[in-house]
């Protein structure tokens, strides 16, 4: 897997096309964020770093790593 850092580039899979963004914080501890009123949790490791990604639109998305493909 690619090293991922803030300001990479990386999309991943959403419906039945793909989103993309660049990464706003890359943690290797678990995330919580509350998005549009729900939480969302990531398990962040050395291994698998959780991932808090900002879209081009302002919206936010927490991801594992291995779910995102860097650019």
């Amino acid at each position: 897997m690619a090293t991922l850092k803030k300001g990479d580039e990386v999309s991943w899979k959403y419906g039945t096309g793909t989103a993309n963004g660049r990464i706003d914080k890359v943690s290797d501890h678990d995330i919580t964020k509350t998005i549009k009123g729900k939480q969302v949790k990531r398990k962040g490791s050395a291994d698998e770093p959780a991932l808090v990604i900002k879209q081009d639109n302002g919206n936010q998305v927490v991801k594992s790593a291995s779910e995102v493909r860097k650019h």
